[in-house]
This record gives C-alpha cells, structure tokens and sequence, in this order.
C-alpha cells in the first residue's frame, strides 16, 4: 500500500520540484517535507492542502490515490516554483507560449508581480519606484 508520505514524494519528483521549493511554497520546512514523505510525521489538514496546491494534485489523491494531476500546465509551472493562479491576468495560450520559448524567470517574475502583463524591463522599475 502506498503511504501519503510516499504520495508527497512521488508528486514532487514527478514535477522536478526538490523538498526546499516545496518547503518554501508550503510555508513550511526542508526537515518538515523529509519528515513527511519518509512517514514520520503526519501533516495537518492546513498542511496537506498548501501540499495538494503546491504540487497541483487533489487531496483526494493524497489519500486514496485516485485523481491525477489536474491540469498539464499547472504541473508544468509547479515543476518551476509558479502556481497557475499568480497569472491569472495572463492569457493561457501566452503562458503556454513562454514555456515553450524557455522564458521562465519572466514566468516567475510575472507570478511574483515584477512585472505586469506587456510591461518592458524598464517600465516596470518605474512603477517599483513610485511605491
């Protein structure tokens, strides 16, 4: 039977996330994730659901194993550190678009709000100015 420690692992590797990325987007620990995924420690239904989000799979999936990844491209951007939701204003097809030109620090950048849709280099360092 597998565990939900070996769910959690078998989730991250599958995107090529290490435990420090999933530490960090969970808002937990490196020690914390290793404790989970080795079985030694049980998380927190808080704790499951920023994992489930953080690794774009159900909490059902968690549990039972049932429901796969819930859409290719949020496990393409949680293999890079992004969730879908922190580009929101961005069309689909223009994310799948810089996924596939390799331009994933503005994929980032833009999730982090360095920068605003259409918005150049230097415009964006004006506006980051004025706050």
């Amino acid at each position: 039977m597998e565990t939900l420690g070996k769910r959690v692992a078998t989730a991250r590797i599958a995107i090529g996330m290490s435990q420090e990325v999933l530490a960090e987007k969970a808002e937990t620990t490196r020690q914390t994730i290793g404790n989970i995924e080795r079985d030694v420690y049980r998380p927190s239904a808080d704790l499951l659901y920023a994992l489930a989000k953080s690794l774009q799979r159900s909490m059902e999936w968690f549990m039972d194993g049932s429901d796969p990844v819930i859409d290719p491209l949020e496990g393409e951007l949680a293999r890079i550190g992004v969730n879908l939701d922190d580009l929101k204003d961005l069309p689909r097809h223009v994310i799948e678009g810089m996924l596939a030109d390799g331009r994933l620090d503005w994929i980032r950048s833009l999730a982090m709000g360095r920068y605003e849709a259409g918005e150049s280099v230097a415009k964006a360092a004006r506006r980051r100015r004025k706050k």
